[in-house]
């Protein structure tokens, strides 16, 4: 398996810890961010293949900070998560809704299944 540097941003500590957990089982290289304005600070020193962000946070939401790191970072895999059905039209980047299991979450960011 190819190891990825992965940024994961979620204001829900438990959900951040967890997410952590999971990819750097797997190898990959993990920066970890509380909210959308300090994960666009660590752009600055960690080039990420894949960011993973909630939707719903205090300040810059999910979306707002994908359309940035879209502009930033065209190559790097974008991935929003949320509760909220309706954003899923709303931006260029692949949509996981919560409840989600692990493997659907590593599945679509390590790129690898159906349609990857």
């Amino acid at each position: 398996m190819v190891t990825m540097r992965i940024l994961l941003v979620d204001d829900e500590a438990a959900v951040l810890r967890a997410m952590d957990r999971l990819f750097r089982r797997r190898g990959h290289q993990v920066r970890t961010s509380p909210s959308a304005e300090d994960a666009v600070a660590l752009l600055d020193s960690f080039v990420p293949e894949v960011v993973v962000s909630d939707f719903k946070m205090k300040g810059m939401n999910g979306v707002e900070l994908l359309r940035l790191v879209a502009a930033r970072l065209p190559g790097a895999r974008r991935v929003l998560l949320s509760g909220f059905a309706e954003v899923e039209g709303s931006i260029d980047a692949q949509f996981l809704a919560k409840p989600y299991g692990a493997d659907d979450l590593l599945r679509m960011c390590e790129g690898v299944g159906p349609g990857r």
